[in-house]
């Protein structure tokens, strides 16, 4: 009699370790997903935000004294103890500050990767919590800036003055869009027409700023040569902004803005938003840096910590 059962095709060892990987991977991803959403402080950090008053708070010490401006140095001991608590304060606005500059950062590339993930699907909540956590920087930017503004405006009066550089930035601002504005129909062009061979086309006979030539210029390395197979994966965000005619975006602050100057960070946002593998070590190095955050925050915390089990007002 001959067998007529079906032998079972083994599975290949490599591909089950693969899957497994994957659906590792994306657990990960949920358990740190429901974290987030379940550790939403969002609400609170809004009612300190409105209600913050440092004239409420200037009588204690925000940190340990170690934390403070100028601490161990001659001038410090010879400070009063108000003066002390001041510099303690400065100390917390300036770090908060930078605090804040990261999280601009992390806002604008959390908004460029995501978008470059929804192209590969599959990571629809790795999205949704970069959305989350887009949303909530929004609200400890806002925060941290405005205590950090009344914080030293109270301390320093009439020295402190960030309006000119405010104003200037916004103005800036400004000019480029009603410079793009006529213009926004040439970018579009040369993103979409695949014929045009050369950059050149695209610039022939037109009246062009530097800033749009050099946008433009960074588009067609990036989208037609460098990574002109990965077209497919171009984040859903920055299509946005070719379509309005924007240009590429690009965070000054931060240690980003130390590190390169606008132009070189633009054309670093837009490799972001059109390779994969570059967005996900994006995401990465910015959980690395949301540990350098926590280390020195740990201290803030474990000091309140110690005020809440005296039973003492915590500022």
């Amino acid at each position: 009699m001959v067998d007529t059962t079906t032998a079972q095709t083994p599975k290949n060892p490599a591909s089950t370790l693969s899957e497994g990987k994957i659906k590792k991977h994306i657990k990960l991803t949920d358990i740190n997903y429901r974290r987030n959403t379940e550790s939403d402080y969002t609400e609170k950090i809004e009612q300190l935000d409105q209600n913050f008053d440092y004239s409420s708070n200037s009588d204690d010490y925000w940190s340990e004294p170690e934390l403070s401006l100028l601490y161990g140095t001659p001038l410090y001991e010879q400070a009063s103890l108000s003066q002390k608590k001041a510099l303690n304060h400065l100390y917390w606005a300036t770090q908060y500050n930078q605090t804040a500059a990261t999280e601009a950062n992390a806002v604008l590339y959390n908004q460029v990767t995501a978008g470059v993930f929804e192209t590969l699907g599959g990571y629809e909540t790795l999205c949704q919590e970069l959305d989350l956590e887009t949303a909530q920087e929004r609200h400890h930017i806002h925060a941290f800036h405005m205590m950090g503004y009344q914080t030293k405006r109270a301390l320093l009066g009439s020295a402190f003055n960030t309006s000119i550089q405010g104003k200037s930035y916004k103005k800036n601002e400004r000019s480029k869009k009603l410079e793009l504005a006529p213009i926004s129909a040439v970018i579009k062009q040369s993103l979409t027409d695949r014929t045009s061979g050369l950059i050149p086309v695209a610039f022939k006979g037109q009246n062009l700023s530097w800033s749009t030539v050099q946008d433009t210029s960074f588009r067609f390395i990036t989208n037609k040569v460098m990574l002109k197979n990965q077209a497919h994966c171009y984040s859903n965000y920055l299509k946005q902004l070719d379509e309005k005619g924007e240009p590429i975006p690009a965070q000054t602050t931060g240690l980003l803005g130390l590190l390169a100057p606008r132009p070189l960070l633009q054309f670093f946002t837009l490799n972001c938003g059109s390779s994969p593998f570059l967005a996900s070590v994006f995401y990465v190095t910015r959980f690395m840096a949301n540990m350098l955050i926590k280390n020195y925050e740990y201290r803030y915390s474990q000091y309140y910590r110690e005020l809440e089990k005296k039973q003492e007002f915590i500022p």
